[in-house]
């Protein structure tokens, strides 16, 4: 499965978000990934 990537702003990823199945983004040191939050299934 392909891995989200690393976006310059919060925007980009959020548009790549619903290709990974989840909406938002969260940061990751200076980028941007999609995704809000990962999720853990309990």
């Amino acid at each position: 499965m392909k891995m989200p990537g690393l976006y310059e702003t919060k925007e980009q990823a959020e548009k790549e978000a619903y290709k990974f199945g989840c909406e938002g983004a969260h940061r990751m040191g200076d980028k941007w990934m999609p995704c809000s939050m990962h999720k853990h299934n309990h």
